[in-house]
Parts: structure tokens; sequence; C-alpha cells
């Protein structure tokens, strides 16, 4: 990550709102420190101080303008350092885990530009990601990357995979498999990829939406060996609670040695602002008991909140940006708690 784009003391505090006798996560978290002459110098500094969490953002949405969707996944790394660093730091929460190291920045292409044109920046962007996740990881922390596409997913599996030296496991909370055809990178394939360069061991969906998945999605699931609990099996036939089908999961990856890789995408949350809205996919309360679930797990690696547009929210951006501000708080907060417990 070049230096230009690290967190200043003087950029976190526009967003915080300081009150008298309360202290904010903002105000006990840690940055990278200035005097340090490189990204991983200065990782390995905040991990001597007691980091164990380093949140990246990513603000851009060329990946689902790639893959024919909407913009927006740009303004969602914002939107969760306003609510997430409001928060309270207290005995329920020791905020100088978090390291707030900065954001990768994508410029280009135009909203004009070409489908391979956008495509061939996801491709270029997937690089950028791949050399700032790997120096985190080798740094013994772990990153919650936060904005953007899914299509960051491949670039984080693929550092992932540098680091640990193995292929990763993968629950992913989304109505999407994120495996369509590898026609050039894109937010709708990013998965797809990963299985076909054997970065990905197992890969589980929970909530696939069973209709927003072509059957050639499906077939190549099937082909890799994925498996999926829909979201029409856990609430409309009650095939088998949640609880249940967490649990059958979580007690697999426990009993396994890989990486654990813990995806989310936005659009799975009922009616959140984000690239793919719904009003057909999961109470948010529900994410964040599968989040609790596996964060849980000594083998988790990274936590990707991916999405979240609050460009998209038909109430207007301001209130779009308090919701998905509000849920990233949310989901960063039970992850962080519930790896501590593991």
């Amino acid at each position: 990550m070049n230096r230009s784009a690290w967190i200043t003391a003087t950029q976190l505090t526009t967003w915080l709102q300081i009150r008298p006798g309360e202290t904010r996560i903002g105000q006990s978290c840690q940055l990278l420190d200035p005097a340090q002459q490189d990204f991983n110098a200065a990782l390995a500094n905040a991990r001597g101080n007691g980091a164990r969490y380093a949140l990246v953002g990513i603000n851009e949405d060329i990946g689902p303008r790639a893959n024919l969707g909407r913009g927006g996944a740009d303004g969602a790394w914002h939107a969760a350092m306003l609510q997430l660093l409001n928060l309270q730091s207290n005995q329920y929460f020791d905020a100088s885990q978090l390291l707030i190291t900065g954001t990768i920045d994508v410029t280009e292409p135009s909203t004009n530009d070409s489908l391979e044109s956008l495509r061939q920046a996801v491709a270029r962007l997937d690089e950028q990601v791949i050399e700032t996740i790997n120096p985190i990881i080798a740094n013994g922390l772990i990153p919650i990357v936060i904005g953007g596409g899914h299509n960051n997913c491949y670039g984080l599996l693929k550092a992932a995979h540098q680091v640990h030296g193995q292929a990763l496991n993968c629950v992913n909370f989304d109505p999407h498999s994120d495996f369509r055809p590898l026609e050039g990178r894109h937010s709708g394939n990013g998965f797809h990829y990963a299985a076909a360069q054997q970065l990905l061991n197992r890969y589980h969906i929970v909530g696939l939406h069973e209709l927003k998945n072509s059957q050639a999605s499906l077939d190549a699931l099937k082909q890799h060996h994925a498996s999926w609990d829909s979201y029409q099996a856990l609430y409309h036939h009650r095939a088998k609670t949640l609880e249940q089908a967490l649990s059958q999961r979580v007690e697999e990856y426990r009993a396994l040695t890989n990486p654990l890789a813990i995806e989310v995408d936005l659009d799975v949350i009922n009616a959140m602002p984000s690239s793919a809205r719904s009003i057909a996919t999961l109470p948010l309360n529900d994410v964040l008991f599968g989040i609790h679930q596996f964060a849980s797990l000594q083998q988790v690696c990274y936590l990707h909140l991916a999405e979240g547009a609050p460009s998209c929210a038909p109430e207007g951006e301001l209130a779009g940006q308090r919701d998905v501000g509000q849920a990233l708080a949310e989901l960063i907060v039970c992850f962080v708690q519930s790896h501590n417990m593991s």
C-alpha cells in the first residue's frame, strides 16, 4: 500500500464526533506509524503494539459495473468509518486491537468505458489487492476488507493462498454464487476464477437464491464440489433451521486445518442498499449470527464485506450511508468479538 493511501490522524478526526467523558473506537484504535519507512515495517510495528485486525478500504465499483451491474460500492468504506469509529471503546470492545491501515483507490475507468476495458481494470485491481493483503497476513494480522465489489474476493484468496501455502475453505453469505463464466474479471466470477486456480478447498454459500444463479453457474459449482444452503431451503421450505445449517458447516471446517475465509456480500441482507439490493434475502441479525459462528474458529484468516452501496438506497444517499455504515460496523464488531473468543 502506497504511503499516500495510509489513513492519517488528521483524516481520522474528520470522522469522529467526540464527547467529554467518552472514549470512541476512533480514539483508541491504531494507525500506521508515519515514522516507519514502508508498509511492511509499519504493519510489523503495529502488530508488536498489540494490533490483531487490519482494516482496509477498497474504493471502487468497477467490478459490479464490469458485471453489468450498478455502481455505488465505492462509498462503503467512508460509511463504515463514520459509524464504526464513533462506537464506544469500553469493557466490551478493546479498540486498540484495530489497525486502520488505508485504502485501495481506483479512479479508472469512467462510466463511458467499454465492458472490455472495465474487465481489464478489474484484473489490474486484483494485483493491487494481492500486493496489499499479502503483507498484512504475513505479519500475523487478520484483514477486514471493506467496500468495493465482490470481485475482490479473488485477490484476497490469492494473497492468503500465497502466505499460507494451501487452498482455503470459504463461507460466503450471498444470494449469488459468483461462479459466472471465466469471461474476463468482474464481480460475478471471482470465486470461479479462484476455484479454477485451485485456491479453494471447500466453498460453501449461505443464502444462495435458487433463481438468481444460472444453470451454468450451478453446474460449475457442482464440478468444483461446492455446497450451499439456499435462501428458499432455509426460509421457504424450512428444510433445516439456520442454526442447523451453520452448525453443520462450522463443525466441518473446525476439523480441517485449511485457513478460513469469511465473505459477506451485503446483497444478502434484506433491503440493504447494495449493488443488487433485494428484499428476499436474510435478516441482518441472522447474518450476524452466522458471522459469530464462523468467526469463533481459529482458522479464520480474513473477513471481506463487499458490495455495500449507499447511493443505491431508495431513500437517498444519506440514508444509505447510515444503513450501510451501521450494518458494516455491526458486522465488524461481531467478527472481532467472536474471533477473540476462539
